[in-house]
C-alpha cells in the first residue's frame, strides 16, 4: 500500500513539473514574439528617419544649388548691364569726338563775313524827278538789296563785297530783271586814281533822277570822299550803297 501511495506521489510530482515547465514555455513564447516586433518597429524607424534625413539633405542640396544659379544669374546679368554701359559710354565718347572733329576744321576755314544793303529810298521821295522808264527799277520797299551776308578774303574792297552781293543775290521784290544774272550793276575803271566808280545798280544810274543824283557808299554808317575799291574789308563791317538825289545832302537824314 505505501509502495503504491509512494508511485502515486511520484506519478503526481512528474505531472506537476510537467506542468509547471508547459507554463514556462508558453510565457517565453510570447515574449519572443513581442521582442521581435518591437525590433522590427525600431529598425522601421530608424528607416524612416534615415529617409527623412535623406530627403531633408537632398532638398537643402537642391536650395543650395538653385541659390547658387541665381546668383549666378544675377552676376551674369549684371556684367552684361555693366558692358553695355561702358559700350554706351565708349559710343557716346566717340560721337562726341567725332563731332568735335567735323567742327574744328568749319571754325577754322569759316571766312569772314560783311553786311550789303543797297538803298534807293530818296528816289521814292523824289519820283518826280525820276525818268519814266526807270520806276519799274525802284522796288516798294525802296531797298534793292538790304543786309545781304557776303563772306570775304583778307584785302578785298567794298566794291569787291558789291560786286559778289549783286552776282548772288535778286533784288527785294525778286523781278524778272534780277532772275538770270543776279542784280544789274555797271562801273569803270578810272587807271589814274586805280579805282573804281559804280555808274549803275539795278538800272539805276546817275543823273537818273535830276542833276545832283548818283550812288555813293558808307561804311558802318559813316561816308567817304574815297572809292569803295579803296576801302579794305574788316570782318562785320556794313557797307550800303545809297542813291543820292543831291550830292548826298538827302542822305544825312536817312543814316
Amino acid at each position: 500500500m505505501k509502495r503504491s501511495i509512494t508511485l502515486l506521489l511520484s506519478v503526481l510530482m512528474l505531472f506537476s513539473f510537467a506542468a509547471c515547465k508547459g507554463e514556462n514555455t508558453s510565457q517565453t513564447e510570447p515574449l519572443s514574439s513581442g521582442s521581435s516586433n518591437t525590433a522590427s518597429a525600431l529598425q522601421s524607424a530608424s528607416s524612416s528617419a534615415a529617409s527623412t534625413t535623406a530627403a531633408s539633405t537632398t532638398a537643402e542640396s537642391t536650395t543650395a544649388e538653385s541659390t547658387t544659379a541665381a546668383s549666378t544669374t544675377a552676376e551674369s546679368k549684371a556684367a552684361s548691364t555693366t558692358a553695355a554701359s561702358t559700350t554706351a559710354e565708349k559710343t557716346t565718347a566717340k560721337k562726341t569726338e567725332a563731332e568735335t572733329q567735323q567742327a574744328e576744321p568749319e571754325t577754322a576755314e569759316s571766312a569772314p563775313v560783311c553786311f550789303v544793303t543797297i538803298d534807293c529810298r530818296n528816289i521814292k521821295n523824289n519820283l518826280s524827278s525820276l525818268k519814266k522808264e526807270k520806276k519799274a527799277f525802284v522796288p516798294q520797299s525802296g531797298y534793292i538789296l538790304k543786309d545781304a551776308r557776303v563772306p570775304f578774303e583778307e584785302g578785298e574792297s567794298a566794291f569787291d563785297a558789291l560786286k559778289r552781293a549783286c552776282k548772288e543775290n535778286v533784288c527785294t521784290d525778286n523781278c524778272e530783271y534780277c532772275q538770270k544774272g543776279g542784280i544789274q550793276l555797271e562801273f569803270s575803271f578810272t587807271p589814274a586814281y586805280k579805282s573804281y566808280y559804280v555808274e549803275g545798280i539795278h538800272q539805276l544810274y546817275e543823273k537818273d533822277c535830276g542833276s545832283f543824283s548818283g550812288w555813293m557808299f558808307s561804311v558802318n554808317g559813316k561816308f567817304s570822299d574815297a572809292s569803295s575799291s579803296e576801302y579794305l574789308l574788316k570782318a562785320g563791317d556794313k557797307i550800303t550803297f545809297a542813291y543820292t538825289a543831291s550830292m548826298g545832302d538827302d542822305l544825312t537824314a536817312s543814316f
